[in-house]
């Protein structure tokens, strides 16, 4: 089986990772006054640590108008994306073995 890997993360000290240190220090922050609503609305959104994507995918296949055959589909095909992005996410990491942070407050 074939893994399409990232190219990963940049090296710890190239210019690249320090702007987006700096950038996750900036906009991350709890006290941030660089981070406009709209990034916060959306940080909040998908930080959500329940799981909104049943309710996402039921609103989309509301408002789509999907039957019940179409609706499975949906789901099913939603799911299994999600998983393949999972495991090539895993992977990757593991490919990597590089330090990485675990928190974006500061």
């Amino acid at each position: 089986m074939t893994m399409f890997r990232t190219p990963g993360p940049p090296a710890l000290t190239s210019q690249a990772y320090t702007r987006d240190f700096d950038e996750v220090k900036r906009l991350g922050s709890t006290t941030s006054t660089a981070r406009t609503a709209d990034q916060t609305d959306a940080a909040l959104w998908w930080h959500d640590r329940r799981s909104v994507s049943w309710g996402i995918k039921r609103d989309l296949a509301v408002t789509q108008r999907l039957d019940v055959l179409e609706t499975a589909r949906f789901y099913a095909l939603a799911d299994v994306t999600g998983a393949d992005g999972s495991i090539a996410c895993a992977n990757d990491k593991a490919s990597q073995a590089r330090i990485r942070g675990t928190r974006a407050t500061f």
